[in-house]
């Protein structure tokens, strides 16, 4: 897979410029409730043929500078992700392990672990998670306006 997409370019995926997706309506978080629906400082886009499997899915997510995907995990999954254009910082997030969690009984809760302080990729960097190996929960901010080819396996549930 991750030979696969170290060969994938901007042009193969037809992706916008930055001011094209300034104009699309369909901002990621707007969809997902989580920002105004104008919002268009993270466009979620699907190949021009969409990919969407029983076993993956194929999405592309272009961020103006300084956006962020806010903090979010993958639970069950593998994403590998390449950036096909721009440069990000990525922080990531572990639990803590049960027993080190503070926890009331109104409330239990599970800490969390700051990963090594961001770190930054690159375009045509590729990065691969898997829920059992750490870094689960991550959010991205984009330096410069950027564009992320995710593959998501299995996908979610409709």
């Amino acid at each position: 897979m991750k030979e696969a997409m170290a060969h994938v370019t901007a042009a193969d995926l037809a992706l916008p410029t930055m001011d094209q997706t300034q104009n699309t309506p369909r901002g990621w978080l707007g969809a997902l409730g989580m920002g105004s629906s104008g919002d268009t400082n993270i466009t979620y886009l699907e190949p021009n043929e969409p990919i969407v499997t029983n076993n993956f899915t194929v999405g592309i997510f272009c961020l103006a500078p300084g956006a962020t995907i806010p903090l979010h995990d993958h639970p069950g999954m593998t994403v590998v992700s390449r950036l096909i254009t721009g440069r990000m910082q990525v922080r990531s997030f572990d639990w803590a392990s049960p027993d080190d969690s503070p926890a009331s009984a109104y409330a239990p809760r599970r800490a969390l672990e700051v990963k090594p302080a961001g770190t930054e990729v690159r375009e045509g960097d590729i990065m691969m998670l898997h829920a059992d190996e750490g870094g689960n929960l991550h959010e991205f901010t984009a330096l410069e306006y950027t564009c992320i080819l995710d593959v998501l396996a299995p996908p979610y549930s409709p």
